[in-house]
């Protein structure tokens, strides 16, 4: 008896294992479907909104700041005013595009030539652990932005996202 319970403890702790080790892959999947059916709540599902939307507005304050730093010519109260007048612009835009409606209506902006189907969205994404609790997606071949993945229990959800480092005016 003792040997039956000791076999099924460790296949549940394998099946859970298991799951928890592809919920990154879940997600995406989640979101792709998504992304594709327009479908507000599924987006909802697999994205923690508030987290990713302070990741974006952390990311792209990060950007603006050096590209006004850089334009400010070295004066630091202009480059001062510009980065406050930037960062409430951010704000406000993430706060009312980063949403499951802000996402659908983005997607649904798409031309009808570029019909939204599993062949183009989040395509040859590559799943990288960072860890037991964070995976980082990339597209294969980009240096674009990555979007990074949390564990929040057993269930994984898009938190956040790593923009390019800005390049130097040349």
């Amino acid at each position: 008896m003792k040997k039956i319970l000791i076999a099924v403890g460790a296949v549940v702790a394998l099946l859970v294992a298991g799951y928890a080790a592809a919920g990154p892959h879940l997600a995406l999947n989640g979101i792709r479907e998504g992304v594709i059916a327009q479908d507000e709540a599924a987006l909802a599902e697999h994205i923690d909104f508030p987290a990713f939307r302070e990741s974006m507005k952390e990311q792209i304050a990060e950007v603006m700041t050096a590209r006004m730093a850089e334009r400010a010519g070295g004066d630091p109260e202009m480059a001062a005013m510009g980065q406050l007048f930037a960062s409430k612009m951010v704000e406000v835009m993430v706060d009312k595009v980063v949403t499951p409606a802000g996402l659908a209506m983005m997607t649904s902006a798409k031309g009808a030539d570029e019909a939204l189907s599993k062949d183009n969205v989040l395509k040859d994404a590559h799943v990288s652990y960072e860890g037991l609790d964070r995976a980082v997606v990339t597209q294969t071949g980009s240096q674009d932005a990555k979007l990074v993945l949390s564990r929040q229990g057993l269930k994984w959800r898009l938190t956040g996202v790593r923009l390019p480092a800005p390049q130097a005016a040349e």
